[in-house]
């Protein structure tokens, strides 16, 4: 009798882990779906609308066109960028360089690169602390971890975000912290996995695979992550990155 309980046991947590993947297996390729059906229909949408076009086309609506089209092949373009990465980290072949970077031209860099992008760099309020003027690191790593982490807080707040960077003889740390909608403690864990999406991030547009690239970066440089998050009250974001050049 005892053992056919277990048997029974057994075979439950069988079916519940098939009905987790097969959850995880529909989400994945919803998430997908999506993110290359959407740029897909704007740019065979707007292709459409140039083919059907009778005369000369109106300069304003001309540039709109191919700005959305461009747009649309730029969101694809880092979409399929990032499944890349995530695929070469899964098979081990993630690989860091390191040289070295001037911390202040560096960041500052950075952040007038992002704010060419969908960024508002006037919601950003940094603080920059270096006792060091350069340091040895992969700053395309960096450059991911700093966007991914940035791009959320920016899109899941409506208020300011705080971005501080400190650094010494022997590592950098980063601090972001924002008065967002936040994450449930449950889900903290989880929010590494790729494509996982919080159920109150639902309505918001995103692929689910900006922590896991975070993670993965952090994990060929040897730094560490912590999350700190209530919801309604926003999320705190602190990393660790050695910059020893090992």
């Amino acid at each position: 009798m005892v053992e056919t309980i277990r048997n029974g046991s057994d075979h439950d947590e069988l079916r519940l882990k098939k009905g987790i993947n097969e959850e995880s297996s529909k989400q994945i390729i919803s998430s997908i779906s999506h993110e290359l059906r959407t740029p897909l229909s704007i740019i065979s949408s707007n292709l459409q609308l140039l083919q059907s076009w009778k005369g000369e086309i109106d300069e304003d609506i001309r540039k709109e066109t191919f700005d959305l089209c461009e747009e649309a092949i730029k969101s694809m373009s880092r979409f399929l960028d990032d499944i890349y990465f995530l695929n070469v980290s899964n098979k081990g072949e993630l690989k860091k360089e390191i040289e070295e970077v001037d911390l202040l031209k560096y960041f500052n860099t950075l952040v007038k690169e992002f704010a060419f992008s969908e960024f508002d760099e006037e919601r950003l309020k940094l603080n920059f602390e270096f006792q060091e003027d350069t340091v040895l690191v992969d700053k395309e790593l960096l450059k991911r971890i700093m966007y991914n982490v940035i791009s959320n807080a920016l899109k899941f707040s409506s208020d300011n975000v705080d971005v501080n960077v400190f650094s010494d003889d022997h590592q950098i740390m980063i601090d972001v912290s924002d008065k967002g909608i936040g994450i449930d403690n449950e889900e903290l864990e989880l929010v590494f996995e790729p494509f996982f999406r919080g159920n109150n991030v639902k309505m918001i547009s995103g692929t689910g695979l900006g922590m896991s690239i975070v993670k993965k970066s952090l994990d060929c440089m040897g730094g560490k992550i912590e999350l700190e998050s209530n919801i309604g009250e926003g999320t705190n974001v602190k990393i660790i990155i050695p910059t020893n050049g090992k």
